[in-house]
């Protein structure tokens, strides 16, 4: 029938207006029965058909999405014979047969565009070296081994180390046994030159070199060219995963590197729940949509990477996590748990689960902004520590035996241990004492106090116990937790004076952070040496000096100085910036804080000895001496804390027999400790980071 052909009603104006049956009549063609029995004017309405219009057919549909497709292609830098061979199937299917069906050839194409447009699974990202359709010069992948950098064995040796030592840290990127490493430059440019950055650790300046084309390569496919795809992903999580092998405090970019990841993360929806997206792409046909669903295990691990490093950055800075938990979040942890496709599998969903418990930590006690935290007095504090590491406890039950001993996921516990009583520093969550004393603790305070104590004494000597051959592995949370406890040990030790409220100038502590982490130390400058006294007593529930004992801090500082005597240049000619191993920057570190240490404990010495009345002295009798040697004495003859095992089995049988907390206000006895061990920067030198670490327990400001 033509689109304008008149067509008549089936029923008659007056049987519609009595809404009764029209039935045509057997004796005249133009009346019905009813208005013939009633003798009634019968007439029936010529309709009109309305000619809308004209549909699109489905070729055309596909078609225009092709077209924004070639685009997006084209603005990314792809390959013009993509666009060709599009073409060419959509030729195929505009066929006569084919304006109201598409052919199996046109939804084929839309499969096949999608993924050409998204990673597979397993695999890096689509091949980018192709010509430019703008007329620029032709993209190409930055290769280390074309460029003469390193040779293919060399980075064969690399990547292998990766996937059998590096992984063990960080399963959430995982290269396959079977992946060579010409295939993982083939078709994983960016993510092989990140591995090969951080896994060349034993020679610096390559490392440097290396580091450097990778901000390159960042700033040019992720920022210029906006490559998104999962080989991208996977190369900065590896970048960020071990950021402390280049972390500089003026420059430093790993908040943006993390920002880098969630982004990724959102446009490529790994944060989606696939079934979703395959309902979406069923109602809308949208290629770009069913492209997102099939991802499998390597999207989830990188997804939950993301997670995992935005919780240990947040945890590290005081800073709220920039990617949340979700339940799709722990349905990728069981899918990854469940498959095992690789041993390293096996680690990821307890480290998840800790991380999210960390951040869950830090939401309850407000670690972030203690002055509007909510949980606040002795019992709201008890009864959430009590939960917090029942919960802890929990979940170290349920590890799979195989990867009980991981060092990673040991440290964790304990970094969490610290995490959980860290409230019991600061006052302000704690119920006002009633007693005149300014400075009182109660029994619940006091017994957070001595867990935190013994977590953080827990943490530094499972560090402590690492293999050197291990410690380039570790990622940053491991080294971002042991400055953690440090902070936390120092502030332990002189919880009484740091019972203030201050603030750190985010400016110049930056720039003297900076100044500290790139001077030299001087090794011929004078070493100082004391002794703690010895038969204390005092009346205070909380001392310096009987804490400084009792955790034996300064044998933990010097034992750290020793493992990590190795970073210091062989050559007194070399220069530090140069030739120095990636984890020197934590010596030196650890040395400027020892020296704060020992220069606060003498001052308080100085100060109780000043002050002290000769018939009611504070500590008695009074052995402290200070002694100043002209001689040089090299770093590594100092002894290791093995060599103190008097010190160390005091430390063991107060960490597995705590004493009562009433033995906290009697009388104490201890053997005298050495606060000597290594050189220090002179003593006028201003005391920038010591005073920001007492103050705030972030690390150096962004």
């Amino acid at each position: 029938m033509a689109p304008d052909e008149v067509k008549k009603r089936k029923a008659c104006q007056s049987c519609i207006r009595a809404k009764a049956k029209c039935s045509p009549s057997t004796d005249q063609a133009d009346i019905c029965y009813r208005c013939q029995r009633l003798k009634k004017e019968c007439v029936f309405e010529e309709s009109v058909r309305k000619r809308g219009p004209k549909s699109r057919s489905r070729v055309k549909q596909l078609e225009q999405r092709v077209d924004s497709l070639i685009g997006l292609l084209a603005a990314n830098g792809q390959s013009l014979e993509v666009t060709e061979n599009i073409k060419s199937v959509l030729d195929k299917a505009a066929t006569p047969t084919a304006q109201s069906e598409p052919s199996p050839g046109a939804r084929d194409t839309s499969n096949s565009v999608s993924s050409q447009c998204h990673t597979p699974p397993e695999s890096g990202s689509c091949q980018l070296n192709v010509a430019n359709p703008t007329g620029e010069e032709p993209f190409e992948a930055y290769d280390p081994i074309d460029a003469g950098i390193i040779t293919e064995h060399a980075a064969s040796r690399l990547v292998e180390e990766f996937k059998q030592s590096f992984v063990l840290s960080f399963p959430f990127v995982v290269i396959p046994p079977s992946t060579d490493v010409n295939t993982l430059r083939r078709d994983s440019p960016f993510l092989f030159l990140s591995v090969l950055t951080t896994t060349s650790y034993r020679t610096p300046e390559l490392q440097r070199e290396l580091a450097n084309h990778l901000k390159s390569q960042i700033a040019l496919r992720v920022v210029e060219l906006s490559h998104k795809s999962l080989e991208i992903l996977q190369g900065l999580l590896v970048y960020g995963a071990w950021y402390h092998f280049f972390y500089r405090p003026a420059n430093q970019q790993l908040a943006v590197i993390i920002q880098l990841c969630v982004a990724v993360v959102q446009d490529l929806a790994l944060s989606k729940n696939p079934k979703e997206n395959q309902r979406k792409a069923r109602v809308t046909h949208d290629p770009f949509t069913s492209g997102h669903a099939d991802r499998g295990s390597a999207g989830e691990r990188a997804y939950l990477g993301t997670y995992y490093l935005a919780a240990a950055f947040a945890q590290a800075w005081r800073k709220r996590v920039t990617i949340q938990w979700t339940r799709y979040m722990a349905q990728c942890c069981r899918n990854v748990n469940s498959r095992q496709e690789y041993p390293s599998d096996v680690l990821i969903l307890p480290l998840i689960q800790l991380s999210e418990l960390m951040c869950r930590i830090n939401d309850i006690f407000s670690y972030d902004d203690i002055g509007n935290a909510e949980v606040k007095g002795d019992m709201m504090i008890d009864m959430s520590i009590t939960n917090l590491s029942s919960e802890l406890d929990r979940i170290q039950d349920a590890v799979a035996p195989s990867v009980k001993e991981n060092l990673t996921l040991n440290l964790h516990f304990r970094l969490l241990r610290i995490w959980i009583h860290e409230c019991a520093l600061h006052t302000s969550f704690w119920t006002p004492s009633s007693h005149n004393n300014s400075f009182s603790i109660s029994p619940t305070r006091l017994k957070a106090l001595r867990r935190c104590l013994r977590a953080m004494q827990s943490y530094v000597d499972a560090l402590l116990l690492v293999p050197q051959s291990s410690l380039h592995h570790l990622s940053s949370q491991c080294w971002v937790g042991w400055f953690y406890a440090v902070i936390v040990a120092c502030k332990l030790v002189f919880l009484e004076e740091n019972e203030r409220d201050s603030e750190t100038d985010i400016e110049p502590t930056d720039q003297e952070v900076t100044k500290l982490m790139e001077d030299e130390f001087d090794n011929t400058a004078p070493q100082e040496s004391y002794q703690l006294p010895t038969n204390v007593a005092t009346n205070a529930s909380w001392d310096a000096i009987l804490v400084a004992q009792e955790a034996n801090v300064q044998t933990l500082f010097e034992g750290f100085v020793k493992k990590m005597d190795f970073t210091m240049t062989k050559h007194p000619t070399d220069a530090p910036c140069e030739c120095s191993d990636p984890l020197h920057s934590l010596l030196y570190l650890q040395r400027t804080l020892s020296h704060g240490f020992i220069k606060r404990m003498k001052e308080l010495l100085a100060k109780a000895n000043a002050s002290a009345d000769s018939n009611n002295p504070r500590y008695r009798p009074s052995v402290y001496q200070t002694n100043m040697h002209t001689a040089t004495t090299p770093l590594s003859h100092f002894p290791h804390p093995e060599a103190h095992p008097q010190a160390n089995a005091q430390s063991a049988a107060v960490y597995q027999h705590p004493a009562p907390l009433e033995q906290f206000n009697n009388n104490w006895n201890f053997n005298a400790l050495n606060f000597d061990g290594f050189m220090m920067p002179e003593s006028h030198q201003p005391d920038m980071l010591w005073d920001m670490v007492m103050d705030d327990f972030s690390m150096p400001p962004l």
